[in-house]
């Protein structure tokens, strides 16, 4: 599995598939929920048929160089992916763990799938509570981020003008204090040191 994914993921970089993935969203100007709730997607549907491990081999070349272009931290990602990752165990048809519970309960597997809908209800309510917080947070941060920007270009207009009025007073004050230094260094030195 990892000479596999080792494989398609030097394939994957030798197509340049991540980089046109980044120029696809940002070209049609996907926002930081919409790509999170597709890739959730696409993770649950890849969860029904393949399993973990090969869900993240596939996924994660692809997913992270977008996820950097959106400025979405991977430990968040990383987070809501493996939420979603144990949905995929319990939901069919390849769920892992219902094939487990019913090899050790030696039930019917109709039984066991109606057994664990209340847990699939579960994790897909905590996915959308964890993805929630992470938009809320990413709103947050981007709205900050702008106060922010606005106070620093403010304060920065401010110094700038600030600085002009002091350079007009004090220069003559300023030229005067250097050319007085200027002199005692030659006077002492004899020799100009720039």
């Amino acid at each position: 599995i990892l000479a596999a994914a080792a494989l398609l993921g030097h394939a994957l970089t030798k197509l340049r598939i991540p980089v046109q993935m980044v120029e696809l969203v940002t070209h049609y100007g996907l926002s930081q929920t919409g790509f999170l709730l597709a890739v959730m997607l696409v993770v649950f549907v890849l969860g029904m048929f393949l399993e973990t491990i090969s869900i993240i081999l596939i996924t994660t070349p692809v997913v992270l160089p977008v996820l950097a272009a959106l400025h979405i931290n991977p430990i968040w990602y990383g987070i809501l992916l493996t939420i979603n990752l144990e949905l995929a165990l319990i939901t069919p048809p390849v769920g892992m763990n219902l094939f487990a519970i019913k090899a050790i309960t030696r039930a019917p597997i109709g039984e066991i799938i109606l057994g664990v809908a209340p847990y699939v209800a579960l994790l897909v309510a905590g996915l959308a509570l964890v993805l929630g917080l992470l938009l809320w947070g990413l709103g947050e941060i981007s709205g900050l981020v702008q106060e922010r920007q606005g106070q620093r270009q403010a304060a920065v207009a401010s110094v700038a003008q600030s600085l002009a009025g002091a350079q007009t007073l004090l220069g003559p004050v300023v030229h005067m204090a250097c050319t007085e230094e200027w002199q005692t260094r030659e006077g002492r030195d004899g020799v100009v040191t720039a």
